[in-house]
């Protein structure tokens, strides 16, 4: 009976390795599949499984042109899967009576340090409503609540909407909360917003939770172990991006690996006292889309099977995915360097973690899998006439296929490439589909004289002009092309 219980615990391991080996492989069949479709020169995945890592492979190469293979210790910026690692940073402050989270940041940080770092002028300043100003905490900002815009884009600073009162993702949020981080650990002003936050990371964060590889900062060993992003056209010119000042919103390096060791951090709530993990991962605000929300510091999303957390990463030619569940104890990282790196992060989540997942609808990924996976992959990838002839199609179904932001990003795309006639091609299909754009027709005009039709370039800055007659640019290069005074 023994030697038959022993027998069978040994054939149930088999068939669960067997099981685990079949499905490892069928993951790294449909990885390396899904990097050929989207161009992705290299990826780094970590799974989680059992809150545990239970797999991390390197896939593709860092640099096309070197062919060097990318491996468990690959260095990846991490771009905005620094912000959660920054709020748990927070949290941990706020645990330790640092910092409350509820309590007005503009108590934390002196006038003058608001004004020359973040306001960027006074505080009476005409314009700026300092008492709306004062509804922003730590909350606000970890929810992206604050009302304030993505980035700060005019003088004096302005509110779409008051504090708290609903969602929209600021970025630029972010450098308020740190500044009353260096504020309230006492940092000298010469040493603001430069390499003090990294200390703190590797305090709090880094070797607490044994992530051995990451920093906030450019590390010269770096040159050896990190990767080149790639652009729209699968091309690299090999340089990496060297941060040298720490930042809460995107200057994270790590590996696939030391990410999934904070993932798991904040599925247990380790390093935060039981109620401020649990409020870490509880819906703060509500998003437009159904079953979106945000937490401190994370995005949340309520899938089929559970809760989930999540953050995406942008560096431009650096894509990052992080999502797991407290609940199932699951979830994966992964890092790419490629600007398509974020196109097949739905089918990667499905093939993993399985179910229908919520995150891929709303506003923010649905840019990813939708405009780039579909049109500027085709067009920059696959080539113009491609992409015109299944931009004609589509528009049999919808009369817009595409906005006339992406329209305009892929032409310019192509502009900067020095592709004129390409270039020309998309602008064409934005001023059929938006004829009341003077953008549109400015910039077919530049297009145009680029390439050297004088005439047509003409026509489309008049056009652009009759549209907008206080249309500066269009007026000067008219008179530039009439031979005008």
């Amino acid at each position: 009976m023994l030697f038959l219980l022993i027998n069978s615990i040994l054939s149930s391991q088999q068939v669960i390795l067997s099981e685990r080996g079949k499905g490892t492989e069928i993951i790294e069949r449909e990885i390396s599949s899904l990097m050929k479709q989207y161009s992705i020169p290299g990826l780094s995945l970590a799974i989680i499984r059992n809150g545990q890592i239970d797999y991390v492979k390197g896939f593709g190469v860092k640099n096309i042109n070197t062919k060097e293979p990318v491996n468990n210790s690959t260095i990846f910026p991490a771009a905005s899967l620094t912000k959660p690692v920054f709020s748990y940073l927070v949290l941990k402050l706020h645990d330790e009576g640092k910092i409350d989270i509820d309590t007005p940041l503009y108590k934390y940080i002196p006038d003058r340090y608001l004004e020359k770092y973040f306001i960027k002028g006074p505080v009476t300043e005409a314009g700026f409503d300092f008492e709306e100003f004062k509804k922003i905490t730590g909350r606000s900002v970890l929810c992206h609540s604050t009302g304030l815009p993505v980035y700060q884009a005019s003088r004096p600073l302005k509110f779409d909407f008051p504090p708290g009162e609903q969602f929209r993702y600021s970025p630029f949020s972010f450098r308020l909360l740190e500044l009353a981080v260096y504020c309230i650990q006492g940092s000298d002003e010469k040493h603001f917003f430069k390499t003090d936050l990294n200390v703190w990371m590797k305090k709090y964060v880094f070797e607490p939770l044994g992530m051995k590889r990451s920093s906030m900062i450019w590390i010269n060993e770096y040159k050896k172990t990190t990767v080149a992003g790639h652009d729209l056209f699968n091309s690299t010119s090999g340089e990496f991006i060297k941060n040298r000042y720490a930042g809460s919103q995107a200057s994270l390096y790590t590996t696939a690996e030391d990410y999934a060791r904070f993932v798991i951090a904040v599925m247990n709530g380790d390093g935060l006292k039981e109620k401020t993990a649990a409020e870490m991962l509880r819906s703060q605000i509500k998003l437009k889309e159904k079953n979106n929300f945000w937490g401190l510091g994370v995005g949340l999303e309520k899938a089929d099977k559970g809760l989930y957390f999540w953050q995406w990463g942008d560096y431009g030619l650096h894509k990052a995915f992080m999502i797991g569940s407290s609940d199932l104890q699951n979830g994966l990282v992964y890092f790419s360097n490629s600007y398509y790196g974020l196109c097949p992060s739905d089918e990667i989540i499905q093939l993993i973690l399985g179910g229908e997942h919520p995150v891929f609808l709303n506003s923010i990924m649905g840019t990813y899998t939708d405009a780039v996976k579909k049109w500027v992959h085709l067009f920059c990838i696959e080539g113009v006439d491609k992409g015109q002839e299944a931009y004609s199609n589509a528009k049999l179904i919808n009369s817009n296929p595409l906005s006339e932001i992406w329209l305009l990003a892929v032409g310019d795309e192509f502009l900067k490439n020095k592709r004129y006639s390409d270039a020309a091609a998309v602008y064409t299909l934005a001023v059929t589909d938006y004829p009341d754009s003077y953008k549109a027709f400015n910039k077919l005009g530049a297009s145009h004289i680029l390439a050297g039709n004088k005439e047509l370039a003409i026509e489309n800055f008049e056009k652009s002009l009759q549209i907008n007659p206080q249309n500066k640019i269009a007026g000067e290069n008219l008179r530039k092309l009439k031979g005008e005074k």
